[in-house]
């Protein structure tokens, strides 16, 4: 996966580290945000291949930190930048918040207690979906556009 962009977004700076470092045999860009908000600004003007966003954070929660991506309208000069996947990271995993965060479209939710074994692959999964899902369409021999194969 090197040249993956990944947002890992966590209030507690060593967490978003302690992600880092079990993510690195994937070779990946990282880009940190220690809040909601500058996520969501980063996602504004900034192309990612995947956010990794804690669930439990001041000001907002990484679902409410996913809704307002997906409800976004960001763009570059490519055009529309589109609502990357998310993983949930959480030390409080119930049934419930899967049940939700399933619902909502969030790819997964992983535990804290487990992140070391499971985050990498469920990383690596991600990455496989969401290009599996894409055609790429060359459009006038110069703009490329992506187009999801189920349209």
């Amino acid at each position: 996966m090197p040249g993956e962009r990944i947002l890992i977004v966590d209030d507690a700076g060593f967490s978003r580290i302690a992600i880092e470092k079990t993510l690195a045999p994937l070779d990946c860009e990282y880009v940190h945000a220690p809040s909601g908000e500058i996520a969501l600004q980063l996602l504004s003007s900034q192309r990612f291949d995947l956010v990794l966003s804690d669930y439990i954070m001041p000001e907002m929660d990484g679902i409410e930190l996913y809704r307002h991506a997906l409800g976004s309208k960001f763009r570059d000069e490519s055009g529309p930048i589109p609502c990357p996947p998310f993983i949930l990271i959480t030390a409080h995993a119930s049934k419930e918040l899967e049940e939700l965060a399933r619902h909502l479209g969030i790819f997964a939710v992983i535990q804290k207690s487990s992140q070391e074994r499971d985050l990498p692959k469920k990383a690596a999964q991600a990455f496989r979906d969401t290009s599996c899902n894409m055609q790429i369409v060359l459009i006038d021999n110069e703009a490329l556009r992506l187009k999801t194969l189920s349209q």
